[in-house]
This record gives structure tokens, C-alpha cells and sequence, in this order.
């Protein structure tokens, strides 16, 4: 009886983890041996378990792969909204015109850079600026990103 109840409770852990095992397969050194990353599951324990499922080995993998792809899209793609926050952020009008956020570095120059740039906080990334575009403060407050004027009228609304 415990034999009996003991292997209904590892069919039904089996078929819960069927696509698992089937995705990950993994052909060792014996070959009708196999392993998952829950642990070794050989041959002859899985033919009993697909018998129950009535479940081809080859169909077992199919399901497995095709759990995998859907796993794959679905923790990927995923809609968020973008938190609120209110920014105080300058317009560069004027080309020469000192703006807060803006580079005013003697080593940019003296490296080469004599472009109108902010700071990112990305690697200290610099991205030039262009007439028109609105210096945004990034979350540390010491880093700065342009945003483009038509990006940044649908993006934000005055308050």
C-alpha cells in the first residue's frame, strides 16, 4: 500500500513536472539515463510515468519546449507604468548657453568633446544636445539625460 501511494504521489509530481523534464533533458554517460535540474531521472522511471500520461516521449518534448517558449514570453514581456515623479528640467535654447544638467567640464574639452553634453548615468555616458531638447535630472540627481521636445510633451505635463 505505501509502494502504491508512494508512486500515485510521484506519478502526479511527475505529470505536474512533465514539461520540465522534458525541456531540460539532459543525456548523460548510461544512455537511458537522464537528468533534470530537480535531480536524475532515468529512463525507466520516466516510461512509466509518460505509460500514466499517455504521453509519447517525443510528445513530452514538444510540451516541454513549448511550455519553455511561453515561460520565456511571458517573463519577459510584461506592461509597467512608469512611477510619478515631478522633475525640474531646463530647455537648451540657445547653442553656447550655460543650462543646469549641462557639462561645463574643462577635461571634456580638453579630451576632445567641445560639444554642448550632459552625463549620464549610464557608465557617465555623454550625449550631446541639440537646440530644443529638455535636460532631465536622472533618480541620483547628478547625472542628466536629453529628451527630445515632441518625446518630452508626451511624456510630461506642466504642473
Amino acid at each position: 500500500m505505501k509502494d502504491e501511494t508512494e508512486l500515485k504521489d510521484l506519478t502526479i509530481h511527475a505529470l505536474k513536472e512533465l514539461g520540465e523534464i522534458a525541456e531540460v533533458l539532459v543525456k548523460k554517460n548510461r544512455p537511458d539515463h537522464w537528468k533534470n535540474e530537480l535531480g536524475d531521472l532515468c529512463g525507466l522511471c520516466i516510461s512509466p510515468m509518460l505509460a500514466l500520461a499517455g504521453m509519447s516521449f517525443e510528445d513530452a518534448c514538444k510540451l516541454g519546449l513549448e511550455r519553455k517558449y511561453n515561460k520565456m514570453h511571458t517573463t519577459l514581456i510584461r506592461k509597467y507604468q512608469r512611477k510619478p515623479m515631478v522633475v525640474e528640467v531646463e530647455q537648451y535654447v540657445e547653442y553656447g548657453k550655460l543650462v543646469k544638467g549641462m557639462c561645463n567640464s574643462q577635461s571634456c574639452f580638453l579630451d576632445g568633446n567641445d560639444k554642448p553634453h550632459v552625463h549620464t548615468i549610464h557608465a557617465n555616458q555623454i550625449v550631446n544636445l541639440e537646440v530644443g531638447d529638455f535636460i532631465i535630472p536622472e533618480m541620483d540627481g547628478k547625472h542628466y539625460y536629453p529628451c527630445k521636445p515632441d518625446v518630452f510633451a508626451l511624456t510630461y505635463e506642466p504642473i
